[in-house]
C-alpha cells in the first residue's frame, strides 16, 4: 500500500500541471494498475483488480469522516486519500488550524465520545494526541493532533472487511 500511495502522490503532483484528463495503465509482475486524473488535475484514481484508491486535493466531504471537523480548520493544499481493497475501505484527510494545540484538543475532547482520548504527550515545543472513536460494526475513526506553530488534525476512518 505504501508503494501505491507514493505512486498516487507522484501522480497528483504530475497531474496538477496538466489541464486535461489523463489515463495510464501500468503493467508489473504484481498485476495491472490504471492511473487516471480528472480534467483539473486535482484528483487521481488508481485501480487494480481488487483495490481502488483516490487521492484528491481540495475540499473534503466532512459528513463522511465519522467525526466532526474542528471549526475553521482547512485542508489547504494537502491531500486526502480514499481507498477500497480486500481488507476494507478507508479515508484519510489532514486539516490545519492556526489555533493552539490545547484549544483544538479541548474542543475534540468535548465533541467526541467519553473515553475516546487515548494518548496525549507534550514537550517544550510540540504536542501530540490521539482519539479513537468506534463506529458501527468494524468501523473506527482516529483523530490525531500534532501541535507546534500550527495544529495538524489528521482524521482516518475505516471499516474492516469481515
Amino acid at each position: 500500500m505504501k508503494k501505491i500511495l507514493a505512486v498516487a502522490v507522484a501522480c497528483v503532483l504530475s497531474a496538477a500541471a496538466c489541464s486535461s484528463a489523463q489515463k495510464t495503465t501500468i503493467h508489473t509482475s504484481a498485476g495491472t494498475t490504471t492511473v487516471s486524473s480528472n480534467a483539473n488535475g486535482k484528483t487521481v484514481t488508481l485501480r487494480s483488480k481488487d483495490e481502488k484508491m483516490t487521492v484528491a486535493q481540495g475540499p473534503v466531504d466532512a459528513s463522511k469522516l465519522g467525526v466532526p471537523v474542528y471549526p475553521g480548520a482547512t485542508t489547504g493544499a494537502t491531500l486526502s486519500y480514499a481507498g477500497k481493497g480486500a481488507n476494507g475501505v478507508g479515508t484519510m484527510v489532514t486539516f490545519t488550524s492556526s489555533d493552539p494545540f490545547e484549544t483544538v484538543y479541548a474542543w475534540y475532547k468535548a465533541h467526541l465520545p467519553a473515553g475516546s482520548a487515548k494518548m496525549k504527550i507534550s514537550s517544550s515545543d510540540s504536542s501530540m494526541a490521539t482519539f479513537v472513536v468506534p463506529g458501527h460494526g468494524k468501523a473506527k475513526t482516529s483523530v490525531m493532533l500534532t501541535g507546534g506553530k500550527e495544529t495538524q488534525i489528521e482524521i482516518v476512518s475505516g471499516t474492516a472487511t469481515p
